[in-house]
C-alpha cells in the first residue's frame, strides 16, 4: 500500500494506522475522541481520507521564526595603499 493519502478514498482502522504508524487502538481512540469522522458499512468501520488529512492540518501548530539579529555596520573606505576595514568614512 502507497504512504499517499487520497481524500477521495475510504480507509479501514487497520490502513489507516499503518498510514499513520499508530496501533489500532490508538485509532478507535482517536474515533471515539471525535478527532476522525468515521462510517459503518456493514461490520466494517470506514474512515475519509479527507477525515485523516484535516485531522493531520488541525494537529499542525503555526512555525514560528526568531528575526536574524542585525548585521554589524562595516564600513570600507579606499586609500592609495588599499581598501582598510573598519574605518569610518
Amino acid at each position: 500500500m502507497e504512504n499517499r493519502i487520497n481524500p477521495d478514498g475510504q480507509y479501514r482502522a487497520k490502513q489507516v494506522a499503518k498510514l499513520e504508524s499508530i496501533c489500532l487502538a490508538t485509532v478507535y481512540l482517536r474515533l471515539a475522541r471525535g478527532e476522525y469522522v468515521a462510517y459503518k458499512d456493514g461490520r466494517s468501520t470506514l474512515i475519509p481520507g479527507s477525515s485523516i488529512l484535516a485531522r493531520r492540518a488541525a494537529k499542525l501548530k503555526p512555525a514560528r521564526f526568531k528575526a536574524p539579529p542585525p548585521a554589524p555596520a562595516r564600513f570600507h573606505t579606499i586609500r592609495a595603499s588599499g581598501i582598510t576595514e573598519g574605518a569610518a568614512p
